[in-house]
């Protein structure tokens, strides 16, 4: 196909000879004759630089391809800037908008508004104070230097296209060479500048910032394909289909069939069996901020992109809305609507990356929900310490199997 289109001769040569005269068209298209109608052009361009004899070869297809890498739109909410996350004195900024917002919002009667007031209000104040974190730079060591010397070395190029002599020649050549010294050495340089931070780290036990690096390092593609495959190992590109296979995995993976479980471990539970004369009471405001006290930093936040450090640096305002709202819950026993939505994270393992089978479904929850299930996980695990005998031991705190082993023996 590359010779069936009429251009002129410095448009049609793809090679120069080291002579720097003599122009040849070594690198073709081949195609079908029966799909030969799909190439409407081919040419050469010289404008882009590749460093290389050979230039870069134009194709113009008339077909529409099938997409088979599909990338669904989101809104993109952003992560938050880790360095204000840290500054004590953004934090009292953060404490003081936040303090503002609530003070001027009405009081709401139902949960899903009581939230919705909450949610926006704690949004806001850090998209003031902490903002987002900016795209970061993938190769660090791209610096003005670099694009200087890549600049002259383009300009060098585009004067030895217009003059090709053995001067211009030889002045592109050694801006050529200047451009990859400097390249090659700021490389060098930013990759040893990493290893000595990385041993650092080490020393110093700081295990994120550890693999933190030697991830950055690697530049690994830990990114979720856009394709996979069947039961079959049939790949599979078409949209609607991909989508029906992940959600029938995580369906298989999350949602527990009670029939397959063996009678042998089924508990009857009837309602005679439950106590209902104890009263359970609403938690307590002392309660609430002590698990909001206790939350593990640097954990990603759910579907409303709130992270641990936005409500634990609230102040006592944000703890006081909160625990009006779990109480709330607890009452109406009704939950917010995007309590009960997650995201879920596949988290690669071993084998093919196109078979599903191959990941590890992680849920990321909403903070909030998460104070909300601690508060129940507590009741129910003082509830039934009273009503387990002692001859469990396992799966309860300052009890263990091995006291029960001793005493058979």
């Amino acid at each position: 196909m590359s010779t069936q289109f009429q251009h002129k001769k410095i448009h049609k040569g793809t090679w120069l000879a080291p002579d720097q005269m003599t122009l040849n068209q070594i690198d073709h298209v081949l195609i079908t004759s029966k799909k030969k109608e799909l190439i409407e052009d081919v040419r050469t361009m010289r404008g882009p630089n590749i460093d290389s004899d050979h230039y870069l070869l134009k194709i113009i297809v008339n077909k529409t391809l099938p997409k088979i890498y599909y990338k669904k739109n989101r809104d993109f909410t952003g992560r938050w800037d880790k360095s204000n996350l840290k500054n004590p004195i953004k934090f009292q900024e953060y404490r003081r908008a936040l303090y503002k917002k609530l003070s001027k919002q009405k009081q709401q009667q139902g949960v899903e508004q009581e939230w919705k007031q909450i949610k926006s209000a704690i949004t806001e104040a850090a998209n003031e104070v902490i903002q987002t974190q900016s795209k970061k730079q993938r190769n660090e060591w791209w610096d003005e230097d670099c694009q200087l010397a890549i600049r002259r070395k383009n300009e060098a190029r585009r004067k030895w296209l217009q003059h090709r002599t053995r001067a211009s020649n030889e002045w592109y050549h050694k801006k050529r060479n200047e451009a990859n010294r400097m390249c090659a050495t700021k490389k060098k340089e930013w990759i040893n500048k990493t290893i000595r931070q990385i041993a650092e780290n080490h020393k110093r036990n700081e295990p994120r910032k550890f693999f933190s690096e030697i991830k950055q390092l690697r530049q690994q593609n830990t990114g979720l394909p856009h394709i996979c495959t069947d039961r079959n190992n049939t790949v599979i590109t078409q949209t609607d289909k991909i989508h029906n296979r992940w959600k029938e995995y995580f369906s298989t993976i999350l949602n527990s069939d009670l029939d397959e479980l063996s009678s042998n471990y089924r508990t009857q539970i009837t309602t005679t069996d439950i106590r209902t004369d104890r009263e359970t009471l609403p938690p307590s405001y002392k309660e609430v901020c002590s698990i909001i006290n206790k939350l593990k930093s640097n954990k990603a936040g759910g579907t409303d992109n709130i992270i641990p450090e936005l409500i634990k640096q609230g102040g006592r305002t944000l703890k006081q809305r909160i625990h009006k709202l779990i109480t709330m819950i607890w009452e109406e026993e009704q939950l917010p609507n995007q309590w009960n939505e997650g995201i879920i994270c596949s988290v690669y393992k071993k084998g093919d990356r196109l078979d599903c089978t191959n990941y590890r479904p992680i849920t990321l929850l909403n903070v909030a929900y998460k104070i909300f299930a601690i508060i129940l996980n507590q009741r129910l695990v003082d509830t039934a310490e009273t009503e387990l005998g002692d001859y469990q031991s396992g799966f309860r705190p300052n009890r263990f199997t091995v006291d029960n082993i001793f005493m058979i023996r």
